[in-house]
């Protein structure tokens, strides 16, 4: 979240008027991201590449834990982009 710089247009938007994205994060046993595949696009094409921005500038991410290893590498994780979310 601290590397989102969220496009200036969307500070101030009700809730219900807001984009939003959902992208799954790959990352190896590192934190260096491998792959990212959008759950779902914002439909502004200026506000999906602030995303995908935000996690290429915040790799590498934590290591995961033993536990998580397989997971985070296989499968992903989650992260949602949410203008709200950032205030």
């Amino acid at each position: 979240m601290n590397e989102w710089i969220v496009p200036i247009k969307y500070g101030d938007l009700p809730e219900d008027h807001r984009p939003k994205a959902r992208l799954m994060v790959m990352i190896n046993e590192m934190g260096e991201v491998i792959s990212t595949q959008w759950n779902k696009h914002s439909g502004d094409p200026s506000f999906d590449s602030s995303c995908i921005r935000a996690v290429q500038c915040a790799s590498p991410f934590d290591t995961p834990s033993k536990k998580l290893k397989w997971k985070a590498h296989k499968e992903g994780f989650l992260i949602e982009f949410d203008p709200g979310l950032k205030s």
